[in-house]
């Protein structure tokens, strides 16, 4: 993917977690990047294998299984709250993309070790890169919550322009804590929001400089 295309796919991103509690439409998203329904599709099918209903629906689902372990909100909050109009609709998503229902979560909320076993995992890929420099802003929560944060704290202090067309840094995305192998709590979860662009300085930004190395 190119520069270009992955910094508009960043863009896309992060209005969707902005939006994740709203109805969100491929149409709204598309404006907001100037794309037309179909660049869009071929832009997150590009950079996630996903479309970008696929991807809207697999991030309210993990939105879900947070808040559940998390929070005092009810199942039916929870489901209303992302935009699912009954809890038979959601608890049918739910057992869908996770394998047993969301009252299952909440049943087993002090039990990690269960998480484990019964939520599904994707190998993941691993790509080898030389040193980099990051300018990183890292939060502590949830993990959905404070890598949210992060981004949008990352965001608000990027100075003006940086994402124009000449753009050539990337972004990085850490989750440094695993909760169910490290005994962290799930709600003390820290997460960083990097961006490699030696061009810049970011001030209030933790610069880590062989990060990936």
């Amino acid at each position: 993917m190119s520069q270009i295309n992955n910094k508009t796919l960043g863009k896309a991103v992060l209005y969707i977690f902005s939006k994740i509690d709203e109805h969100i439409e491929l149409e709204d998203i598309s404006a907001n990047l100037n794309l037309s329904v179909s660049s869009l599709k071929r832009l997150f099918l590009q950079g996630t294998n996903q479309t970008p209903g696929a991807f809207i629906r697999t991030l309210k689902m993990e939105t879900a299984y947070s808040r559940l372990q998390t929070n005092d909100e009810s199942i039916i909050e929870i489901a209303l709250s992302l935009g699912f109009s009954n809890h038979s609709a959601f608890s049918r998503r739910f057992r869908e993309t996770f394998g047993h229902p969301p009252s299952t979560v909440k049943e087993q909320t002090h039990n990690l070790s269960y998480y484990t076993k019964t939520t599904p995992l994707t190998e993941p890929i691993i790509n080898e890169l030389l040193d980099i420099p990051l300018h990183c802003i890292t939060q502590q929560g949830p993990y959905l919550d404070s890598a949210q944060k992060a981004w949008q704290q990352l965001e608000s202090l990027l100075p003006p322009k940086t994402l124009s067309d000449d753009f050539t840094g990337f972004f990085v995305g850490i989750g440094h804590d695993n909760p169910h192998d490290q005994g962290i709590e799930a709600d003390k979860v820290r997460f960083s929001a990097c961006i490699a662009e030696p061009r810049i300085t970011i001030p209030s930004t933790k610069l880590l400089p062989s990060l990936l190395g």
